[in-house]
């Protein structure tokens, strides 16, 4: 383990919204900063701004269920944990990419395993036999030149310890 204020910066891509007391997490990679010590992160926005997510669910003709990867999909949640830990003012800043896995099959592949729809089929595996057509279906809809993407909408999140 690290002793307290020693870094100089923390980074997390995809994982803290895992924290089960995202707060008291906070507090203690706030301890472990020195003086003007910094926070990044990534997480994921809200599940509608997130083909990557939606799209496979809704192609599926599945019910979207709210998922903990999506506890900061909120800027005032990570504004208010932030500050609550021991946290400066922040910057929360949109970030949007187009991810692609390859060709549709690739794509399939992924989209059955991860993610909102990989999470559903992982608790329903009764359901793949009629998701995988449909959802293989949209992709096939939205290939260009042989390959798939979807958007993917982050938070690209920094903050000084207070």
């Amino acid at each position: 383990m690290y002793p307290p204020a020693s870094l100089d910066a923390v980074y997390s891509r995809f994982g803290v919204m895992f924290f089960d007391d995202p707060v008291a997490a906070f507090g203690h990679l706030r301890r472990l900063l020195r003086p003007g010590g910094r926070i990044g992160f990534v997480c994921w926005r809200a599940a509608g701004e997130n083909e990557l997510d939606h799209a496979p669910v809704q192609a599926a003709g599945l019910a979207f269920e709210n998922a903990p990867h999506l506890g900061f999909a909120d800027p005032g949640t990570i504004r208010d944990t932030l500050r609550r830990a021991g946290f400066g003012p922040s910057s929360i800043a949109p970030f949007d990419v187009p991810v692609s896995c390859g060709g549709v099959e690739e794509t399939l592949r992924v989209v059955t395993r991860v993610g909102a729809l990989g999470r559903i089929l992982r608790d329903r595996p009764d359901l793949r036999r009629d998701a995988e057509p449909r959802v293989r279906a949209m992709l096939a809809g939205r290939a260009v030149d042989g390959g798939v993407s979807l958007r993917a909408a982050t938070w690209v999140v920094t903050a000084g310890a207070a």
